[in-house]
């Protein structure tokens, strides 16, 4: 026996189908545009941490151009010579 569907009604169920399928794909492009996002911030905030703890090791102290380093190295020079 067959039962008479209106052509509406199968459309109908045709285009939840396929909202539901359209939308269990985009909440798992949500997904993993989330965890990309997240990894991301995490590898970021980690260089960010390596970073300061690295300059944290350098001394301490003004920093110095180029012409003011070749100035103290050349007085240290002429101190360390002998007369």
């Amino acid at each position: 026996m067959w039962l008479f569907c209106p052509l509406s009604a199968i459309m109908t169920s045709l285009c939840e189908n396929r909202m539901a399928q359209d939308c269990q794909g985009e909440n798992l492009k949500l997904q993993q545009e989330e965890q990309l996002l997240l990894n991301a911030w995490k590898n970021m905030s980690s260089a960010l941490q390596q970073q300061t703890l690295d300059g944290d090791l350098r001394p301490s102290g003004p920093v110095q151009s180029f012409l003011s380093k070749q100035r103290q190295s050349s007085r240290r020079r002429r101190l360390l010579q002998p007369r």
